[in-house]
């Protein structure tokens, strides 16, 4: 992705307490119609293997690509409909599921429609792949169906009675197949083709289920329900337990949407009426020691909350109903931004000694942050009044470069300034970027390539005379 100068500096700080139960462990971050989301009803979050984020909203998909929301995916006919669900598939392609019985891929950089050949006239409410590939597909009029994942047609699964199915979740040849009234626990044969009934959860007869995900604990499952709160299912071998989980937290009134595990084992529960509800220190059987409710108190736009994704980073994504996207970033990233006058946070460029010494290139110069200080930041003096644009630590110098001026060493250790000669026009003193080996120091501009000697002595210059593409770096 590329890179953009902000108003806000992005400093890595490792701060303790990061095992308190407060909301304070994340920044908190909202999205709406202003920042580029086409609807605020938010159904689905993903992420491509670009590392793109995926929104799938009432009007359509949306994409981030960190810095910006963007509709530019054609969508062609599905731009105004409500994408529901998504799924990433073991090849890293991306699909998505619509309330009006559509399906779209996003393979090889690529949107699609994919044409299953059926008439499906209901929502598509879930994605899971079979051992083969293939995926099945859940719908709310059409049954369970049996898609092609390189041809994209579809065929009913055999055994599997015509009903109107809200989730589901693979394991093995073991289907756990959610419905308006009741969970169903399916063997599959003849290589996902047809499916057995092994047996329906009888204590969720009458439940309307809403997601199924797996647990890390082996054989474990979450099932959450809308009106019956969070169950924890456990398969053994041709029998199941099922108990209540979180009902110390009354989960059981909280019209439950959806429920994730995260990749530290927390629980994330999104709740139609209560905001977020994140449970922690589990101890194996279900049972959790710590909770974190995120609701519009602590910071969320909306108590009214559809999903939870964690992105590769470990952010949390939350999908709320009516009010946009929210991002919660852990406080081990967070943003500082600085007040001191003469310093308007447009920073250019950045370098750091350590975890603890910033240097920062801005429009008005160069400034320094010392973490440790306890102090803002301050101007570093001996360089001429120019905007800095590229910075690079090289040995104990810091190397400086201008918009207009061209390449500055500074001594480290005790700030001294000196200016690097080379010849050059003034494109050829607009640096752009540096960087180094072991040998050489390279020196990007809008005039090509200048090399450097280890002692910055200049050796050499890159244009399109001698190779480059352009010389504009």
């Amino acid at each position: 992705m590329q890179q953009k100068a902000s108003f806000v500096l992005f400093l890595l700080l490792m701060l303790p307490g990061a095992g308190l139960i407060s909301a304070q462990e994340y920044r908190i971050s909202n999205f709406g119609i202003s920042e580029g989301i086409p609807y605020e009803f938010v159904y689905t979050v993903n992420q491509d293997s670009h590392g793109y984020i995926w929104v799938g909203t009432g009007e359509g998909l949306c994409r981030f690509d960190g810095f910006d929301f963007s509709t530019d995916i054609i969508q062609d006919s599905l731009a105004g409909m409500v994408a529901a669900v998504s799924y990433k598939d073991s090849r890293q392609n991306l699909w998505f599921g619509y309330h009006s019985g559509s399906i779209a891929r996003f393979k090889e950089r690529k949107f699609e429609l994919v044409e299953t050949g059926l008439e499906i006239n209901g929502a598509i409410t879930g994605f899971a792949e079979f051992s083969d590939g293939s995926l099945l597909v859940s719908t709310l009029n059409n049954g369970l169906l049996l898609l092609d994942a390189e041809e994209g047609k579809a065929q009913p699964v055999e055994g599997v009675a015509p009903g109107n199915y809200t989730s589901l979740l693979v394991a093995g040849n073991t289907l756990l197949l959610g419905a308006q009234e009741g969970l169903f626990i399916y063997e599959f044969v003849e290589g996902g083709q047809k499916a057995n009934l092994k047996t329906t959860v009888a204590a969720l007869e009458y439940s309307r289920i809403q997601d199924i995900q797996p647990s890390t604990v082996k054989d474990v499952y979450w099932i959450a329900t809308e009106d019956e709160g969070l169950m924890r299912l456990e398969l053994q071998g041709e029998k199941y337990s099922l108990s209540k989980t979180g009902e110390t937290y009354n989960l059981s009134s909280q019209k439950i949407q959806a429920v994730y595990e995260d990749s530290e084992e927390r629980l994330w529960i999104s709740t139609l009426t209560n905001g977020v509800y994140r449970l922690g220190n589990p101890d194996g059987q279900g049972n959790f020691r710590s909770v974190l409710v995120l609701n519009m108190q602590k910071g969320l736009p909306s108590n009214a909350i559809k999903k939870i994704f964690e992105d590769r980073e470990g952010n949390i994504w939350i999908a709320t109903y009516g009010k946009g996207l929210t991002l919660l970033t852990g406080q081990s990233l967070v943003f500082t931004r600085f007040d001191e006058a003469g310093f308007n946070n447009d920073i250019q460029s950045l370098a750091s000694v350590g975890d603890n010494l910033y240097f920062l290139g801005s429009a008005q110069g160069l400034f320094r942050y010392d973490k440790t200080s306890g102090k803002g930041i301050s101007k570093v003096g001996g360089l001429p009044a120019d905007k800095v644009t590229a910075l690079y630590i090289y040995n104990n110098a810091l190397l400086v470069g201008t918009e207009k001026n061209g390449l500055y060493a500074m001594n480290i250790l005790n700030s001294s300034v000196r200016k690097v000669p080379y010849e050059a026009y003034s494109m050829g003193n607009w640096v752009s970027a540096i960087a180094a080996d072991d040998r050489h120091v390279y020196v990007g501009t809008k005039d090509g390539i200048f090399q450097f000697t280890s002692d910055l002595m200049p050796e050499y210059q890159y244009t399109t005379n001698n190779g480059l593409p352009h010389n504009n770096i």
